[in-house]
């Protein structure tokens, strides 16, 4: 049940890989200009391009790999990995949708990121989980797992930039709010 498989087919992955391309394609375009400006900067951290590239492999290996994974359309993993997909995929866009419409000048702090630091990750993260179920994929399910190893430094290096950019208030921000979520 839980092995790999790989294989090209019509009921495989991409269509979460579609869905997950459509939809950030779609909040670009829709999105305030400032928002582009803000999504696309990475901050610099230290030893930050070994991870930086370890972290862009493992994501690009799971969306490539994905494309060749068939969904248990009709299986109860198959069923929970999909809602797991579109709950994630609608926190992710809410993240999305609040950061957007942030002043640039201000930390976002309002919707999904009262509850966590770093939603947009976590959730897209949690999106491709829900495709590892769906597929019943335990490579897709370990490359999420490196995908969030890799990540925790961009999260300190993302910390550490908005501390700078915003001072106290995003100070007070961390204290309050968790990088991931609860008391983690």
């Amino acid at each position: 049940m839980w092995k790999a498989e790989f294989s090209i087919g019509f009921c495989n992955g991409w269509w979460f890989l579609l869905l997950f391309l459509v939809m950030n394609l779609i909040l670009m375009w829709v999105f305030p200009k400032h928002y582009k400006a803000k999504i696309l900067h990475l901050p610099n951290f230290d030893n930050g391009k070994l991870i930086g590239i370890l972290y862009a492999l493992c994501l690009n290996v799971t969306l490539i790999y994905s494309l060749f994974v068939s969904i248990k359309w009709n299986t109860f993993w198959g069923i929970c990995g999909i809602i797991i997909f579109f709950l994630g995929g609608a926190c992710f866009v809410n993240a999305l949708f609040h950061y957007a419409h942030t002043e640039p000048n201000k930390p976002t702090v309002t919707g999904i990121y009262r509850y966590s630091r770093n939603p947009q990750q976590i959730f897209a993260v949690i999106m491709w989980i829900g495709v590892g179920i769906a597929t019943t994929s335990y490579i897709l399910l370990i490359l999420c797992v490196l995908q969030l190893v890799f990540a925790y430094p961009t999260f300190l290096a993302q910390e550490k930039f908005c501390i700078e950019k915003y001072g106290k208030n995003y100070e007070n921000y961390m204290k309050a709010v968790p990088r991931y979520f609860g008391k983690i």
